[in-house]
């Protein structure tokens, strides 16, 4: 079992492959891969003008709004769904969704997976009792802090402060401990194949 805790001030700050906005990828799979030859992603975006997304084709992507203001996103000419605080939104990163800033900037939290290689599924954690949550066989787990400090163990123990990160290979049990203020979106990433 390992417990990788990525400190927020380590993330790598880049442009969006559009120019459109600033991003910081916090953990890439594998791991020196360029940012449109990736298995696995998971990046801290920071939207802060109206505007297109990046288009990442063969990518499914999971945006959750972790900090600042309510936006739009606006999938073609009719289709508008509102990004409300830790509300995942889930589709397929092919289509480039523009942003709609009505009241102030944004930071989003997002997971991208190769499809046909890599699934995941997130889901948000409120800190309060302390939790055993299940792993899948061969599954990843990810925890991204977006309030509180969380106490994380896989055989490992390390504590995760706000925008920190705690990516977890090989275990089928992961324990969590936090003050009931305390959130986090929890990310499971599993090899497609496993999953058939």
């Amino acid at each position: 079992m390992s417990a990788k805790l990525l400190r927020h001030d380590t993330y790598n700050r880049k442009p969006w492959n559009n120019g459109g906005g600033m991003t910081q990828d916090v953990w890439l799979w594998p791991e020196a891969a360029p940012q449109d030859r990736f298995d696995i992603r998971l990046s801290l975006a920071s939207i802060d003008t109206d505007g297109p997304f990046s288009s990442f084709p063969g990518i499914d992507r999971t945006i959750t709004l972790v900090a600042g203001a309510p936006f739009v996103l606006e999938f073609g000419d009719t289709v508008e769904h509102r990004m409300e605080m830790l509300r995942p939104l889930s589709f397929d990163s092919v289509q480039t969704p523009s942003s709609r800033l009505n009241e102030g900037a944004a930071n989003a939290f997002n997971v991208m997976t190769r499809q046909g290689k890599w699934t995941h599924r997130v889901s948000i954690v409120h800190g309060g009792d302390p939790r055993d949550l299940p792993v899948p066989r061969n599954g990843i787990a990810v925890l991204h802090v977006v309030r509180g400090s969380w106490q994380v163990e896989a055989g490992d123990r390390v504590v995760a402060e706000m925008f920190d990160t705690v990516v977890v290979e090989h275990t089928e049990t992961l324990h969590l401990d936090a003050a009931a203020d305390a959130a986090a979106v929890f990310t499971i990433l599993q090899a497609a194949e496993d999953r058939s």
